[in-house]
């Protein structure tokens, strides 16, 4: 809206066009900052993140069964 409001109250053809040239470049870095974050979120989710799960699993401790003195006794 402001990008059009400006355009109104100028009235210099040359400013118009620099007013849409400056809206232009804003819209251009916005996408590439969206196509940077989508990117990185690929990243992490196919590369990154199955690494980070098997770093994680190998520090944590083992399953240990659990011990005990004498076989249970099989009721019937």
């Amino acid at each position: 809206r402001q990008v059009l409001k400006d355009i109104h109250e100028v009235e210099d053809e040359t400013d118009k066009l620099e007013i849409l040239d400056s809206f232009e470049a804003y819209v251009e870095r916005s996408r590439q900052e969206e196509l940077a974050e989508h990117f990185a979120r690929l990243v992490l989710n196919y590369v990154i993140g199955p690494l980070l799960v098997e770093f994680a699993k190998s520090k944590m401790p083992g399953s240990m069964p659990i011990s005990r003195p004498r076989a249970a006794p099989i009721k019937q």
